[in-house]
C-alpha cells in the first residue's frame, strides 16, 4: 500500500508496511555548500538526533516539517544507520537543476534516499 503527495514540485511517496517505518534523506549541494534535510522521524528520534547533532556540534535548523542539517548525506546515513536508530537505505535518487541566483546560473544537485527500518 502506498500514498504520494506533492512537495516542493516533487511527488513523495510513501510506502506502507505493517511492520516498516519509511523516512525521506535529501542532500542539497551547491558550489560551495551542501545540507541535509530528513523527513518522516518520529518525536523520539528528533530528540535523539537533536542530541547526536549537538553532541557532533553539527549546525540543524528545525522547521515543522523537516530537520535541516549542514554535513552531508554520508555522515547523515551513517548516523541514521546506527544503532540508535537502525535504518537502512531502500532507494537512492539523483537529479541536476539549474537555477539563477543573483543572475548567475547556478547548479544544484539533490540525492534523495528513501531509508526503512522493521
Amino acid at each position: 500500500m502506498y500514498s504520494y503527495s506533492v512537495c516542493g514540485g516533487h511527488l513523495v511517496v510513501y510506502l506502507h508496511h505493517l511492520n516498516m517505518h519509511y523516512i525521506l534523506l535529501t542532500e542539497l549541494e551547491t558550489i560551495g555548500y551542501t545540507s541535509c534535510k530528513i523527513q518522516g522521524l518520529n518525536a523520539n528520534e528528533l530528540e535523539l538526533l537533536k542530541t547526536n547533532l549537538i553532541r557532533h556540534d553539527i549546525k540543524f535548523l528545525q522547521n515543522q516539517n523537516f530537520h535541516e542539517i549542514e554535513a552531508l548525506g554520508v555522515r547523515m546515513l551513517n548516523l541514521l544507520a546506527e544503532n540508535d536508530f537502525n535504518y537502512r537505505v531502500l532507494t537512492q535518487s539523483m537529479v541536476i537543476e539549474e537555477s539563477k541566483i543573483g543572475g548567475r546560473n547556478v547548479q544544484l544537485q539533490k540525492i534523495v534516499w528513501t531509508m526503512y527500518k522493521e
